[in-house]
């Protein structure tokens, strides 16, 4: 059982770049967190590993060790059954950019730049789940399976609603 789940699990927690949730011809899992908070997120795990004593922290890993155990138990580990880890992952990627807001303070970075760093963090973010959703622009394919380096002759590139132009 853990042969299975153990690399499902190991799959799904990987700090891997999002891809949309279907071509038409496969199915992707969503990822839990995004890509680039993984270094907050094990930044807040860390400092929940060193404040052992409190309680809140404590708790932390607890509902991060016993999920995880409750998902490896399972017949298979996807991101459905994962998603009881969004609250342990949500909290320490927070507890991770609070800290380093702290650096960055004691640093000397100026406010200024510590808010353009935000909202460029922010603004990845965005754009990931524009992306995610929506899809990114479709390259026509050439025979063999590369990809044409021309513009789609299609107006709209959106997995809902292609419309053809009718030149090539």
């Amino acid at each position: 059982m853990l042969g299975t789940t153990v690399p499902q699990y190991t799959q799904l927690l990987a700090p891997l770049r999002q891809l949309p949730f279907s071509d038409g011809t496969t199915i992707t899992h969503p990822r839990l967190y995004f890509a680039p908070l993984v270094l907050f997120v094990v930044w807040g795990c860390l400092n929940s590993l060193t404040r052992l004593s409190s309680w809140r922290h404590l708790s932390l890993l607890a509902w991060f060790g016993g999920s995880s155990v409750a998902v490896l138990l399972t017949t298979r580990a996807d991101a459905h059954r994962l998603m009881l880890l969004t609250v342990p992952l949500t909290l320490w990627a927070a507890l991770g950019l609070r800290e380093a807001v702290h650096v960055l303070r004691r640093a000397g970075v100026g406010r200024a730049v510590r808010h353009a760093m935000a909202v460029a963090l922010i603004g990845s973010h965005l754009n990931s789940d524009i992306l995610l959703v929506w899809g990114a622009p479709a390259r026509p394919r050439l025979p063999g399976g590369r990809f044409s380096t021309k513009s789609s002759p299609c107006r709209v590139r959106s997995c809902s609603a292609l419309t053809w132009t009718g030149k090539i």
